[in-house]
């Protein structure tokens, strides 16, 4: 008689918690995660808090490029999957801060989801998010 056969769930690692500083992209990086068994299927990202003004790259890679967010704290979840349906999670914070003479962001007017940014001592935006 053939013993069932036993599997293990993945180990999901979303990195280390990161401060950064006025930067316009940030990686997360999954890629450490592990499975007992080798055979992890799937990463999917998700924020489970902060803003919603970033753009992430690919949601479902186990390293993406988290771009154009504001200042903030961000909270990323990442769910590894393997073939066998198991899953772990784990969780990254983004803390996003703005020192004086880095930039500003500020909402364009009009209930719009849209903001300038302004480099240290200019009237002109750099770009609009």
């Amino acid at each position: 008689m053939n013993s069932p056969v036993t599997y293990h769930a993945p180990v999901a690692n979303a990195g280390a918690d990161q401060t950064i500083i006025s930067a316009n992209d940030v990686t997360l990086d999954g890629s450490s995660s592990t499975d007992p068994d080798n055979n992890i299927v799937g990463y999917f990202w998700t924020n489970i808090s902060g803003q919603s003004m970033y753009h992430l790259l690919n949601a479902n890679a186990s390293r993406t490029l988290l771009i154009n967010f504001i200042q903030g704290t961000y909270r990323f979840e990442l769910k590894v999957l393997s073939a066998s349906g198991l899953f772990s999670k784990d969780t990254v914070q983004i803390n996003v801060s703005n020192t004086p003479g880095q930039g500003t962001y500020f909402p364009l007017t009009g209930g719009s989801n849209w903001h300038y940014f302004f480099s240290a001592n200019t009237s002109v935006p750099d770009y609009v998010i």
